[in-house]
């Protein structure tokens, strides 16, 4: 499940992930006795001696790598091992203190964006946006572009689509599909339309009347 709530949920992941590895880090070097001034070393020209690119390319000069590994260097395997079995060794109210305000706060952003990405506010009513782009693929599929991102939709999902026509609430959307197919329309899939954009709310003046047709919300008919 991605769309917008989906990026934002990795991203707030991502930076949670960037603060424990950074805690850690920190709580390891202190309990191996390094110089405390050595773990957060004042950068030269603002620049730091490698960046987070250059060490998931390129291997460091002969030089950079002596100066970051000082008296460790032929040491480095003894380091890791070390390192492991002090960070496996932490309980969980340890692990949590080591964090500490920032890290909780971390957290709280990321367990936000994972429920507004799982259960986000569903508007009552959405509509198909039929202004999307879509391509037309084999067996009645199409694949949909929406914020240059591509979703493959199947045949059936396209059908399920057509039913969000703006006049319809969420619940007579599956009530008309249990009719139509005998099927239940998962929740699911209404949140991952949803977050991806392809279903978006009705605003007021959008409100189709009654007497508008149903279920030609710019689905080809295959």
């Amino acid at each position: 499940m991605t769309g917008k709530p989906g990026t934002a949920f990795w991203e707030s992941l991502g930076s949670y992930l960037s603060e424990v590895e950074e805690a850690l880090v920190s709580y390891v070097l202190l309990q191996l006795n390094c110089d405390p001034e050595a773990i957060f070393p004042p950068s030269e020209d603002g620049d730091d001696l490698l960046s987070s690119d250059d060490m998931d390319d390129l291997p460091p000069s002969e030089e950079d790598y002596k100066k970051l590994w000082g008296e460790l260097v032929g040491k480095e395997e003894q380091f890791y091992q070390e390192a492991h079995r002090i960070v496996t060794r932490l309980k969980p109210e340890e692990f949590d203190k080591l964090g500490g305000v920032k890290q909780q706060v971390h957290l709280g952003v990321m367990e936000k964006k994972r429920r507004e990405m799982l259960n986000p506010d569903l508007p009552n009513r959405l509509r198909f946006d039929t202004d999307i782009h879509q391509q037309p693929m084999p067996h009645g599929a199409a694949m949909l572009i929406k914020n240059g991102v591509p979703l493959k939709l199947s045949r059936e999902q396209l059908e399920i689509l057509a039913l969000f026509d703006g006049e319809r609430n969420n619940d007579e959307v599956r009530q008309a599909w249990n009719i139509y197919r005998n099927d239940h329309l998962e929740a699911e899939l209404i949140i991952n339309l949803f977050n991806h954009e392809i279903l978006v709310p009705v605003a007021e003046a959008e409100e189709v009347t009654h007497d508008s047709p149903r279920g030609s919300a710019g689905i080809p008919t295959q």
